[in-house]
């Protein structure tokens, strides 16, 4: 399925770079990605136990939802980026969710082994959230609201996209 997302990004990107040079590309599917101010859907399931994990278990709390893979090496500064934000802030309210759009769930357990994340990853099986979602980058970042609604989407790892995240979640947890 990773091959597959990267053909995807690729279908994407060419159908951008079309419509910015001035010809008529239609998408390959329609689709309505989520927007902000509106509310994020995910089905992924826990990587260990395999126990489905759905948004309406998320609510209450400011989330940051990752969508990431395991041979994507920005998705690895990212998380340790968020590992770093979830240590300081799970205590005034942050919630971490990250979901693997691995297709394979070896690859997903490959990249845990070893490494310390302190917060919930969750297995695309399926790839119903890749399918939804249609991220056109990775890692592809949603900071929710307590009431699951998308407050910033963030797209790439880099320093300015984790700096962006950071201060919309800080924000977030600063409302009441």
């Amino acid at each position: 399925m990773a091959r597959l997302l990267q053909i995807r990004m690729l279908a994407a990107l060419l159908t951008t770079l079309a419509v910015a040079i001035g010809c008529s590309a239609a998408p390959l599917h329609e689709v309505k990605v989520p927007a902000v101010g509106e509310a994020l859907t995910i089905e992924a399931v826990d990587w260990r136990t395999g126990q489905p994990i759905e948004l309406p278990q998320l609510l209450g709390k400011v989330t940051l939802v990752e969508l990431w893979a395991s041979w994507c090496i920005p998705c690895a500064q990212a998380m340790t980026h968020h590992s770093q934000l979830y240590q300081r802030l799970q205590s005034k309210g942050l919630r971490v969710l990250a979901v693997s759009l691995d297709e394979d769930k070896e690859a997903l357990v490959r990249f845990v082994a070893g490494r310390e994340i302190p917060f919930a990853i969750a297995w695309d099986a399926g790839q119903k959230t890749a399918e939804r979602l249609r991220p056109p980058q990775l890692p592809t970042s949603y900071v929710l609201d307590q009431e699951g609604k998308i407050l910033g989407i963030y797209r790439g790892g880099d320093e300015a996209a984790l700096r962006a995240i950071r201060d919309q979640v800080e924000t977030a947890l600063e409302k009441p």
